[in-house]
């Protein structure tokens, strides 16, 4: 069971990938995360155990030799209750014709040898532009209007430039 809380997800798709195989959706599994849960309230908002995993898996992807032909995106399903000066953009209504925009910003580091150094994205992605990079770079029908619609975050992509070493 990929969602057991004993990580066995998490080993195979390391084990996977220190052998040139990689999925290629790899989730953090329940456990590794910093919400608070019955079984962890004495470690409630602590990372690490998510930060080490999410480190392992991106060392696997390395010392398995698929560095020269991976996206790896690492993104988080919040903002974190962080005040932020940018108000969030209204994209579209609901049915009913209530307005929905979306949340606080929420950080994305794209590691890839082609990802662009130091870059800080200004086009407007969100978790969505990840259906979409894939969409387009495995060529997949959209999923929906919203995948169709999304930004597919080729703007933090150089396919020109000289390949970065690995993280």
């Amino acid at each position: 069971d990929f969602w057991s809380p004993d990580a066995t997800f998490a080993s195979k798709s390391r084990a996977a990938a220190e052998h040139g195989a990689v999925a290629m959706l790899v989730v953090n599994p329940p456990g590794y995360e910093e919400h608070e849960s019955a079984q962890r309230k004495q470690h409630a908002g602590d990372v690490s155990r998510g930060s080490l995993w999410t480190k392992s898996q991106v060392d696997a992807v390395v010392s398995g030799g698929l560095w020269p032909k991976v996206a790896i995106f690492i993104t988080w399903d919040d903002w974190g209750g962080w005040w932020d000066h940018v108000t969030p953009p209204e994209v579209e209504k609901w049915t009913d014709g209530t307005q929905f925009r979306y949340g606080g910003r929420v950080g994305c580091l794209v590691l890839s040898p082609y990802a662009r150094p130091a870059h800080v994205s200004h086009a407007l992605h969100s978790h969505v532009s990840l259906l979409r990079f894939c969409e387009d770079n495995f060529g997949l029908p959209h999923l929906n209007a919203r995948t169709e619609s999304a930004d597919p975050m080729v703007d933090c992509f150089d396919m020109t430039q000289s390949p970065l070493p690995p993280p």
